[in-house]
């Protein structure tokens, strides 16, 4: 939306300059909060998709008994530790 408004001098021609610079700065500190909160829902989104794979894990870790299914049981063992060290890497 343009506006057909102008200074006719110098005074009012200022006075839109710092309404339009006023402008631009709350609509940059509102990109700043809106990054942020996408940062922040990045963060808690991963602590609760953690929380389940945790979950998942250590009910399939009780299914099967090192003794009965050692194979199975050695396969969960090294994809939570892979899930743990993807997680690692991805913070740093």
């Amino acid at each position: 939306m343009m506006s057909e408004e102008h200074g006719k001098d110098e005074l009012t021609t200022q006075t839109f300059i710092r309404k339009q610079q006023a402008i631009d700065q709350t609509i940059e500190d509102y990109s700043h909060v809106l990054h942020e909160l996408n940062d922040r829902e990045s963060q808690t989104r991963r602590k609760h998709l953690r929380s389940l794979a945790s979950l998942h894990y250590g009910k399939a870790l009780k299914l099967f008994s090192p003794n009965d299914n050692p194979l199975e049981y050695l396969r969960l063992l090294i994809e939570e530790v892979a899930l743990a060290d993807f997680e690692l890497q991805t913070c740093n």
